[in-house]
């Protein structure tokens, strides 16, 4: 047996090679790296790729170890290699690692309601990356490092419909109907992509509604969002009362409809009478705490004359 110290850089290199096709890669990469380590070795650009394609597999969701093995590989030029049974191409792996790069970062953004139109625009920007950059190729790290067929293209769908849903999610309080052409928008992309479309589906036919609130008589789209339905007692007297289109209670007027405003108004007071009540019952319960400690203290004290009379 020859140990590693004894070694040589190619004899390391090959070693790594050979584990790297048994899918040994914690060994591979020290074999990769003690590599370099040695003076004289031939081998140590390809040990350098080796490693930075092993780096993409410990760090599969950091767009920096796509960037880094990109890197590596330009610094080598126009060349074909092997990683274990896979055949690689220079040129795609890194307009392959250039454009998952660019995606990582897209769905690493914050999403909040300040970030919701910039994180949606990255997506979709990723998606136009990916579709040009790889197209109808098979993801080579997709089937490499996560045992799963992905072509450009399809990941490009999925793209695009986050996209087009995380846009939805920032117009909501500006534009609801836009909002829902968003995401009729990803509903299509997901359906190329291969899902349904998740749960937007129902968020579409809410966006989508309109009502008359029955409170103060404005006219509002987004159910759930921008007016509710609260539960009423709607005599038939009441039902045709309105003049506008657009309903203010529901088919079976058991309920009303009430904008944000009328809703979070009547909601706001209803806390503030609850909390009040809410106080004076405490000081009801701690008052009559008070009042049975006296009482007890009295026996207390009864009973104690008491023994002492005997």
């Amino acid at each position: 047996m020859v140990f590693g110290f004894f070694k040589d850089g190619n004899e390391l290199y090959n070693e790594g090679v050979d584990l790297v096709k048994r899918r040994e890669y914690e060994k591979a990469t020290k074999s990769f790296e003690k590599c370099l380590d040695k003076d004289k070795c031939t081998k140590k650009d390809m040990a350098r790729i080796m490693l930075s394609i092993l780096g993409i597999r410990t760090n599969p969701n950091l767009p920096g170890a796509y960037l880094s093995a990109a890197e590596t590989l330009r610094k080598n030029g126009d060349m074909s290699f092997e990683f274990g049974l896979t055949q690689m191409n220079a040129p795609d792996v890194i307009s392959e690692c250039e454009a998952t790069a660019e995606m990582l970062k897209a769905q690493q953004m914050p999403a909040n309601d300040s970030t919701y139109e910039k994180k949606g625009m990255a997506l979709i920007n990723a998606a136009q990356g990916m579709q040009a950059k790889v197209g109808n190729r098979d993801l080579i790290f997709y089937d490499l490092f996560r045992n799963t067929r992905m072509t450009g293209m399809r990941l490009s769908a999925m793209l695009m419909a986050a996209g087009f849903e995380s846009r939805a999610e920032g117009m909501v309080w500006e534009d609801i109907k836009k909002a829902a052409e968003y995401l009729q928008t990803a509903n299509g992309y997901w359906r190329q992509f291969g899902e349904a479309g998740k749960d937007s589906q129902g968020k579409i036919k809410k966006y989508s509604k309109s009502c008359t609130c029955w409170i103060c008589g404005r006219e509002v789209s987004g159910e759930d969002v921008h007016f509710f339905s609260m539960p009423s007692e709607i005599s038939p007297q009441l039902r045709d009362a309105r003049d506008s289109p657009l309903a203010s209670a529901d088919e079976n007027y058991e309920s009303i409809y009430a904008c944000r405003a009328c809703y979070s108004a009547i909601s706001k007071r209803i806390d503030v009478i609850a909390q009040y009540y809410h106080n004076m019952a405490l000081t009801e319960i701690a008052n009559m705490r008070s009042e049975m400690h006296a009482a007890v203290s009295s026996l207390e004290s009864q009973i104690n004359y008491l023994r002492m009379m005997r």
